[in-house]
């Protein structure tokens, strides 16, 4: 919910857009994920899957902020089309926290406890 809200800020400043694929913000992803868009990320119609599983558990443990994890699912690619249909999905939403903190220029902890967390203008 905290990750939804911040994105939600960051339109409502005009930053970003529903529409705009990931990879404009976030580089480094796969060519089928770049283009996977903000809404279809918050809707979990992304395609993209599930990054927790036990091999990343130390790589989790040791991450401070969400763009340390981006190594974790700069590989991946959609297993469906994006938009086409809904499926929960853990890198949907880490790829967004990596988004606000690319954005805001903070982690996602301290972007959270911001009582004015995004800048307008």
């Amino acid at each position: 919910m905290f990750t939804a809200v911040a994105v939600a800020q960051l339109i409502d400043a005009g930053k970003v857009q529903l529409g705009d694929p990931i990879g404009v913000q976030v580089k480094g992803l796969t060519p089928e994920a770049a283009v996977v868009t903000i809404r279809q990320l918050l809707t979990h119609s992304s395609g993209l899957g599930n990054f927790f599983s036990p091999e990343n558990l130390p790589a989790i443990e040791k991450a401070r902020t969400a763009s340390d994890l981006l190594p974790l699912v700069a590989a991946d690619k959609p297993s469906f089309a994006p938009g086409s249909r809904f499926q929960y999905s853990n890198t949907g939403f880490l790829l967004l926290g990596i988004l606000v903190e690319r954005i805001s220029g903070r982690a996602m902890p301290e972007f959270s406890t911001c009582t004015s967390s995004v800048p307008r203008g």
